[in-house]
């Protein structure tokens, strides 16, 4: 079913409402991105039970799917559907609920972290999709028939995984673990940028007024492409910032220099210099105390290492037998408190929920004395001390 009309889209609507209260659709979205800021939203795939359809976002207000969305008694399946709220988030101002992603589930499940939506396919239902329309223009129209079968299977064998995995993760006992790993797609501050950290995704080997330099390059063309809804390198690239912040230029001839040094700039070379170099000259009579820290690697601060490296092998051998990516029994930052025996349940996250029957529990009783680690023969293994007496 495609839908390309506002009556057709409201009638899909008001229906599966009607007969998904209580139960479940599968969602998936197509876009493009190539050559923009924000998202271009092209297409959303939704499946019931009884239909799967294509809407049309070039035709139709995505705004009307909002009751849908939103419905607090219908769960919304996704697959690695960050790039997916975050879309809703700018194109709706609205984060989809009540959700279930089915890659997170999965790791929980002991299939691996990260694993793809064919894979899981695959996995659960025995089918191999044919993914040559993965990287096709989805703003182009019309359609072509393979597109559609594409954009259709993201949704249709999710709807049909869905089940499959809710009952791999209640024989395991796992159903309610997924709640921490899922908050963060529903926050929307998950969504927002800060434009005054936006450099830190720019390598850089410098440090004092080149960072400041660098911070107020990279928050002026954030805001450009923003407005602009340009690419960020389309505007101009990481490391032309980095090479103008490394240089520090101090003179509109210095900076043009610079950029005439490199390849790729585009457009009118003197105009972006002028503009650049009024956002450098200001950086650089910065006072020194705004001036932002390097990106240090954080270093482990504990009193026994022995004991961290010790608490840290139970962490391998429980994720190993439970299945699952060692980071999600603690968090590192925990692990250092625990090594310094900073045990306070309401700062340490693996002394409460789930984590704590996993692995919290166990600590407890490492540190304590109550068991120990030993060697067998599929690797390390925790092992009950017996009292001899």
């Amino acid at each position: 079913m495609y839908i390309d009309t506002t009556e057709a889209l409201q009638a899909f609507i008001k229906e599966t409402i009607c007969h998904a209260a209580g139960s479940y659709i599968a969602i998936d979205t197509e876009f493009v991105r190539q050559r923009t800021y924000w998202a271009d939203l092209c297409l959303v795939q939704i499946a019931t039970q009884s239909q799967a359809v294509l809407i049309d976002t070039h035709k139709v207000d995505v705004r009307f799917l909002e009751p849908l969305l939103t419905h607090p008694d219908i769960i919304k399946v996704i697959h690695a559907g960050r790039q997916d709220m975050e879309i809703f988030w700018k194109d709706l101002q609205l984060i989809p609920q009540p959700i279930f992603d089915t890659q997170i589930g999965a790791m929980f499940a002991g299939l691996g972290e990260g694993i793809s939506y064919d894979n899981l396919v695959h996995k659960f239902l025995d089918v191999r999709l044919d993914k040559t329309s993965q990287y096709t223009n989805w703003a182009q129209r019309p359609l072509t028939e393979k597109q559609r079968v594409y954009a259709l299977a993201d949704v249709q064998y999710l709807y049909q995984v869905y089940p499959l995995l809710i009952q791999r993760l209640q024989d395991l006992g796992r159903q309610d673990w997924l709640c921490d790993e899922i908050a963060p797609l529903i926050d929307p501050q998950t969504y927002e940028v800060n434009i005054s950290n936006v450099w830190k995704r720019i390598h850089i080997s410098a440090r004092g007024p080149s960072l400041a330099v660098l911070q107020d390059l990279a928050a002026w063309r954030e805001e450009q492409c923003q407005a602009l809804n340009y690419n960020r390198a389309r505007l101009i690239r990481d490391d032309h910032l980095a090479l103008i912040a490394t240089r520090m230029p101090q003179s509109l001839e210095e900076l043009k220099e610079v950029l005439a040094s490199t390849k790729g700039i585009k457009g009118d070379l003197d105009a972006l210099a002028q503009t650049l170099y009024e956002v450098v000259s200001k950086s650089l009579i910065r006072p020194a105390d705004t001036w932002p820290q390097p990106i240090a690697h954080k270093t482990i601060s504990v009193d026994n290492p022995h004991l961290f490296e010790l608490i840290k092998m139970l962490q391998r051998a429980v994720a190993e037998e439970l299945g699952i990516p060692m980071r999600l029994l603690i968090h590192k930052g925990d692990l250092e408190k625990l090594s310094r025996n900073e045990i306070q349940e309401q700062e340490i996250g693996c002394l409460s929920g789930w984590r704590y029957d996993a692995f919290g529990s166990s600590v407890r009783k490492l540190l304590s004395g109550e068991i120990g680690l030993t060697m067998g023969q599929k690797g390390i293994i925790s092992k009950e001390f017996v009292n001899a007496t």
